[in-house]
This record gives C-alpha cells, structure tokens and sequence, in this order.
C-alpha cells in the first residue's frame, strides 16, 4: 500500500542531504574557474556537463529543506571565487580531477541511497548516481583516447584454485617473512598512491595562492605528508616487484594569484583528508597482511592528526558550518 502521509525526513537523510549541498556549492566553483581557464575542447565540454549536474544541486536541496522548516546551509558563494585570475592547473590535471572527484561522488552517492527510505531523496540520489557514472564514462573515455589513463598493475595468478593451510597466511606486525601480495591489496595500493598525488598536486597549487601564512604551512605540511604516504606504499610494491603507477603530468602553473577564497581552498583540503580517511579504512577492511594493518594504522592517525589540525583553523576563523544536529531538550528546559 502506498504511503499517504507525509514522511519526515531520517536523520541519515538529513545528513547527507547537508553534506552534498556544502559539496556540491564548492565543486561548482572549482568547476566554473577551471571552465574560465580549459583550452582543450573536449575537457571543456565535460567540465561544463559536471557543472550542469553540480547546478542540479543548491535548488532541490533548498526546496527539500524549506518544505521540512530546516535551515537551508550556507555552503559557498560567488564570492569564494576569483575568475580573473591566472590558471593555477594545467587541462591534463582537469581531467584528472573530475575523473577522482566522479569516482568520489559515485562512491557517496552509493552509501546515500542505501540509507535513504523516502522515495523523493532515494530518485534524487539514483538520478545522480545515474548521472555522474555518465562522467565518469566520458572522463575515462578522454583519458584512454589521450593516452593518459593509468591502470592499475597487472599481476599473473594461479591456473588453479588455492586454499589457506598455514597459519602464518596473515603474517607478523612485526614484519619478517610475508607472503606475496594479494590483488585486492596491490589494487588498495595503488588507488591510496593516486589519492595522495591528487591531494599533493591540489595543495602545491594552494600553497603558491592562499593568503594565510597559517594555512599555507598547513598546506606545506600535507604535501609533506603526502609524499611519506607515497613512499611507503610505493616501496611496498617495490619490494614485491610489482610496477608502481607513475605519475600524470604534474599541472600546476606559476600563478600566485588566487583563484579561491582561503576557506574554500583549506575546506576543499580537510574535505578530502575526510574521505582519504575513508579509503584507508576500506583498505584495512580488505587487507590480510597483519604488516600493511600497521602501517595504514600508523597513516590513519596521522591523517587524523592533520584533519583535526585543519579542522580546528576552519573553527578559529568561523568557517565551519555546524552540521544538523539533535535538539538538546535539557538545555531548553534549563533556560525557561
């Protein structure tokens, strides 16, 4: 039987309509600079169908809320971008970008309708789902045309099925003699090494632009950090010979003029830390190498580390949006 009353919105479907506002606002203006700067017509055509998506965005969430009698966010406005100035990334890392944050969106949305009921926000999802692996079809598309694309390392296997009959199959935390590399660990590998040369290419162009000298050693030191992230997975590829991906065309210009506002760019970077956090996650989830538990152990709390940090700049200067939270009934009655 089909529902007649109005249902509320979950608390799950609160949130994650929140956070794709506050999203969705940023990338439309990442997404119109780099449309301002794109030379290659093609790279240019897929900037602007990823900017017809983002548009879909602010008004259906708006609408949504409204009706509700929940605040609509603030998220990002016009004047957090400068389409004035220089270039600050080269077409090749465009592409690159949308084809990461598409991946991103793909994965998000995928979790967003799995905790939605309501029919209205589960076709608002499925439509975006839908929609973004459409530009992830293009953007894949463009990078194999141009020769650009890097795959993951191919691997021989087995011509027959094995089964585990030692016990040492998970190895040591201390390391020592380990078995070889399962695929899906060679697979996690390689997408945290392309992360972090997204998240490093994405900060080395901050840093020449952002105003703050506080937030541009923040940004030097996730650079830092990046790169020691880079070395250890690398290294344990390495070891096994199994090829490490190279990276794309480096992209970033000599401009230090910025084109973003301070805010946007520090909170496109905690954004980020947010879902590499994610993937580290995923990664331990999946892993069957007690030494490669350590070391994303280790790694997961330095991203910790460095998210709080960033965190807490966006707190100090008032840019953090407090996300929807439950009414505290106590203090309510404490004030009457």
């Amino acid at each position: 039987m089909a529902t007649t009353h109005k249902t509320p919105l979950t608390s799950a479907e609160i949130s994650i309509l929140w956070s794709q506002y506050i999203l969705d606002t940023l990338s439309l203006y990442i997404e119109k600079f780099a449309l301002s700067r794109a030379h290659d017509e093609q790279i240019h055509s897929l900037i602007q169908d990823t900017i017809t998506l983002m548009e879909k965005t602010p008004p259906n969430v708006s609408r949504i809320f409204q009706d509700e009698d929940i605040p609509v966010p603030a998220g990002f406005t016009d004047e957090d971008v400068n389409l004035d100035a220089p270039s600050l990334y080269s077409d090749i890392f465009r592409l690159q970008y949308i084809k990461h944050k598409a991946n991103l969106r793909m994965a998000m949305n995928g979790l967003c309708l799995a905790r939605s009921s309501r029919s209205d926000i589960r076709n608002f999802f499925r439509y975006f789902t839908i929609a973004t692996l459409d530009i992830d079809d293009k953007a894949t598309n463009l990078l194999l045309n141009k020769g650009l694309y890097i795959r993951p390392p191919y691997i021989s296997v087995p011509d027959q099925i094995e089964f585990v009959r030692h016990k040492d199959f998970m190895g040591s935390f201390w390391g020592g003699s380990e078995r070889k590399l399962l695929a899906i660990e060679i697979a996690n590998l390689f997408y945290n090494i392309q992360n972090n040369l997204m998240g490093k290419i994405l900060l080395t162009g901050f840093s020449q632009v952002v105003q703050s000298p506080d937030i541009r050693r923040y940004f030097m030191r996730g650079i830092e950090i990046a790169n020691k992230h880079i070395d250890i997975f690398s290294s344990t590829l390495q070891k096994e010979n199994v090829p490490v991906p190279t990276s794309w065309d480096f992209g970033v210009t000599n401009s230090t003029i910025a084109p973003f506002s301070d805010r946007l760019m520090l909170h496109h970077i905690v954004t980020l830390n947010q879902a590499g956090l994610a993937a580290y996650g995923t990664s331990m989830s999946e892993c069957l190498r007690k030494d490669l538990l350590t070391d994303y152990g280790r790694l997961v709390a330095e991203i910790g580390q460095y998210l709080d940090a960033g965190s807490n700049i966006m707190i100090d200067n008032h840019w953090m949006e407090e996300p929807p939270k439950v009414v505290d009934h106590g203090e309510l009655s404490f004030l009457q």
